[in-house]
């Protein structure tokens, strides 16, 4: 009521509606240490609490849980902002209860649930099972173990492509301890995998890996003489290119009479070569394959031949002995128990010349050979086998001068009859 004087003012009394110094509902606070997995046992931590609008009050923080005893450096700065920055150390893993008031009355929310996590050893987190190289669009998984790590055990995977596109990743808990990643690569190139444990890299992070183009056995390319044969007890060479084929295993084996030695030599440029030596002669079975499966030509067949031995050629027949003129001369070679090997033979005159020299393959072993001299005189016979000459060679033959008895006309009184 108002009175002037005596008497009382019109409208009087007049209502009054008296609030408060403050209003702890308008308060709002956040930050890793009132969040349910953020706070990290002996760890320093914060959270912020914003009073802009609800008055002025004290602040003021409490704790309770069964890790509420190892609270320590409780600190609640004043940031001149309508806003003050709480910190503390939990020094007991555990649960704990933050309790924010303003004014002695609590804000929305409070009291703020908390897991207090061991502390964090990122030296016992390891990562398994991820591959250097994955084929594009097969989907690939790897494990995250992180048992005794402590903290809040979370974990999360970055992944990047080329041109730095991200390449969807998801990660799962698989048990204690235990998460799985799974992605998979979109196109060929370089990936870049950064493995986090609590917002931490673990030890390795990040990992590089090469996304490559599904295994396609039909591109690998096999060739050289190795694969069709070759020579007991001498090497055999072959060579295998499994360029544009993309990313598999490749495995080689040789069967035959008697295993082989087998020796594999990648040269760096998506090629390798390959040396074996077939112990005894027969047919060997070469298998090769890529990503489990033949390549084009697999199993390839080999046929081994005996190994040569040039000083068991025989050769004999006239034409070693003479000839003449114009007149054919043969002579036959005798390779039977010589082994396999290549049968080369020169006829060389005195002066130079050499005539044609034919050399018929019997199929048994032995060759019949055929030659004709065009001119008199001395003729030099050369036989190798495997590029080695024969024994009693080179061979000298003489070629006599053509003779036509026919066109010879003996006369004359010694040679005519006498009258009786």
């Amino acid at each position: 009521m108002v009175l002037f004087g005596t008497q009382e003012l019109p409208c009087s009394p007049f209502r009054i509606t008296v609030a408060p110094a403050h209003d702890s509902s308008k308060v709002r606070a956040e930050g890793p240490g009132i969040s349910r997995t953020g706070v990290q046992c002996g760890c320093p931590t914060h959270f912020t609490v914003q009073t802009r609008g609800a008055g002025k009050a004290p602040l003021d923080v409490q704790f309770g849980g069964t890790a509420q005893s190892g609270v320590s450096d409780l600190q609640i700065i004043d940031n001149g902002d309508y806003s003050h920055t709480v910190k503390y150390t939990a020094m007991r893993q555990g649960e704990l209860s933050v309790g924010v008031t303003y004014g002695g009355d609590p804000i929305p929310k409070s009291p703020f649930p908390v897991t207090v996590a061991p502390p964090l050893q990122l030296d016992k987190v390891a990562v398994q099972g991820l591959n250097s190289k994955v084929p594009v669009g097969s989907p690939q998984s790897f494990s995250v173990l992180s048992s005794g790590a402590g903290g809040q055990g979370s974990v999360s995977v970055l992944c990047s492509g080329p041109g730095r596109r991200s390449v969807p990743v998801s990660v799962d808990a698989a048990g204690p301890g235990l998460h799985r990643a799974r992605f998979t690569a979109a196109e060929e190139g370089q990936l870049r995998l950064d493995v986090s444990y609590d917002g931490h890299p673990v030890p390795g992070s990040p990992f590089v890996v090469d996304a490559v183009m599904p295994p396609d056995p039909s591109k690998v390319h096999a060739f050289g003489p190795g694969l069709h044969g070759g020579v007991a007890g001498s090497p055999a060479t072959f060579t295998i290119s499994t360029r544009g084929a993309g990313a598999g295993a490749l495995g080689l084996t040789v069967e035959g009479p008697r295993e082989a030695e087998l020796e594999c030599h990648d040269n760096g440029d998506g090629s390798c070569s390959v040396r074996y030596v077939p112990p005894e002669p027969g047919d060997y079975s070469l298998n090769i394959l890529f990503a489990g499966t033949h390549v084009p030509g697999s199993p390839f067949r080999a046929a081994v031949r005996p190994r040569f031995d040039a000083t068991k050629v025989r050769a004999e027949g006239p034409g070693l002995r003479g000839g003449r003129v114009g007149q054919s001369a043969a002579f036959a070679v005798d390779c039977r128990d010589a082994g396999e090997a290549e049968l080369n033979i020169e006829i060389r005159h005195e002066l130079g010349n050499r005539p044609e020299v034919r050399i018929h393959d019997n199929g048994d072993g032995t060759y019949g050979i055929t030659y004709t001299p065009a001119r008199a005189g001395a003729y030099t016979v050369t036989i190798c086998y495997g590029g080695v000459t024969v024994p009693q060679f080179p061979a000298c033959v003489t070629v006599e001068p053509d003779i036509d008895l026919s066109a010879i006309n003996v006369y004359g009184a010694g040679v005519e009859p006498r009258g009786e």
